[in-house]
């Protein structure tokens, strides 16, 4: 009798080791999968943003940054008029008061920041509920202001377009939405070199002004360099970080659905099937 309770230990322990392993496989799949969306992501935005015509995930990307600017603005208690975006994916955000420091560094922060938020989204919920988050944030952006009669049409044809989303299948959702937050995460960097090494003002409805790294090293009376530097440090961490994050947590989100679906698939055939001893709910 002991012999066989050892039998049937070693039988369970089997069964259980090579039921984590296939649940493993799952997870590395699923792992990889989300990393090659990433990168697939981050290089078709950055065809996109080397192109020399206007394009939707650029200037989205603008427009989150702009939208940080006047979220800062009203943060640190100033009064933020409007924001204003251009189609060679200038813009500029119009306000007076609050911290100066603050509101010129949170462009490029806040645009990582809102990447990870449309990463999360699209990891963590269905692809129509993701795209739903994308467009409550360029809504949200309105709420700031638009100023700019390029800026409101953008932002409501984006809007429409993004309605029309719904009509497709939802990987093309979950993949507009994952391109949107590349494009912010991207954003930033690529702005900050750009910034670092020019120092051309930037001319938006007529407004001329300085770049936002050129600006703040002015204000800290330091090189422009060193702030781009320190500001691309941040900001390549905080992508680095987010890649493997949106990555784990992406493939964790898939292995739940697929044991859901696994479950009610088992209980379906027990019931259909009473008599097969053999169906599990593993």
């Amino acid at each position: 009798m002991h012999g066989e309770r050892t039998h049937g230990g070693s039988a369970h322990e089997s069964r259980t080791s090579a039921r984590r392993e296939r649940w493993r496989r799952h997870f590395d799949k699923h792992w990889t999968r989300l990393l090659y969306y990433q990168l697939g992501a981050y290089g078709v935005v950055l065809l996109l943003w080397l192109a020399p015509i206007p394009n939707p995930i650029k200037l989205l990307a603008v427009t989150f940054h702009e939208f940080s600017h006047g979220v800062a603005g009203y943060l640190t208690g100033g009064r933020v008029f409007g924001m204003a975006i251009a189609p060679n994916g200038g813009g500029v955000t119009m306000g007076v008061g609050g911290s100066m420091p603050i509101i010129l560094v949170s462009g490029y922060i806040g645009s990582v920041l809102w990447g990870a938020a449309l990463y999360y989204a699209s990891v963590r919920y269905r692809a129509r509920h993701a795209l739903l988050v994308l467009m409550l944030l360029v809504f949200a952006s309105a709420l700031i202001g638009w100023l700019n009669g390029y800026a409101i049409l953008f932002g409501l044809g984006s809007l429409i377009v993004m309605n029309l989303l719904f009509l497709l299948p939802e990987e093309f959702q979950r993949f507009f939405v994952m391109m949107v937050g590349s494009a912010c995460c991207l954003y930033a960097p690529l702005d900050v070199l750009g910034d670092a090494v020019s120092a051309s003002p930037l001319s938006v409805m007529g407004v001329s002004t300085g770049n936002d790294v050129s600006q703040l090293a002015a204000l800290l009376n330091v090189s422009p360099v060193l702030v781009g530097a320190v500001v691309l440090a941040i900001q390549a961490f905080i992508l680095v970080v987010l890649v493997r994050w949106a990555c784990t947590w992406g493939a964790k989100f898939a292995l739940q659905r697929e044991s859901r679906l696994h479950k009610m698939r088992a209980h379906l055939q027990r019931d259909l099937h009473p008599e097969d001893r053999r169906i599990t709910l593993e």
